[in-house]
């Protein structure tokens, strides 16, 4: 659910088939909802739209990795080592 305020309609330029938009004069608009026939659009020009590429998804993708191998190989490597004797006398 998306919780907005009582310029909503207004600023997407949306009319009602019936009814009427939210009010600031009315405490109850608080916790009214509108139904729809469709999903609002969304505007092409929005201010904060930004696109996402392949290397914003790709950089931490290849920064990450090295990291893992490092300590996924250091862990394997320490374990490789010890004595399966001496682990199991400590048990």
């Amino acid at each position: 659910m998306l919780r907005t305020d009582c310029d909503y309609l207004d600023t997407y330029e949306l009319n009602t088939l019936r009814g009427r938009n939210f009010s600031c004069d009315f405490k109850t608009d608080e916790e009214a909802i509108i139904l729809k026939q469709a999903p609002a659009p969304v505007p092409q020009n929005y201010t904060f739209r930004i696109e996402l590429g392949v290397v914003v998804f790709l950089l931490p993708f290849l920064l990450l990795l090295p990291i893992v191998l490092l300590t996924v190989g250091s862990l394997t490597i320490k374990a490789t080592r010890v004595n399966p004797t001496q682990a199991l006398r400590h048990e």
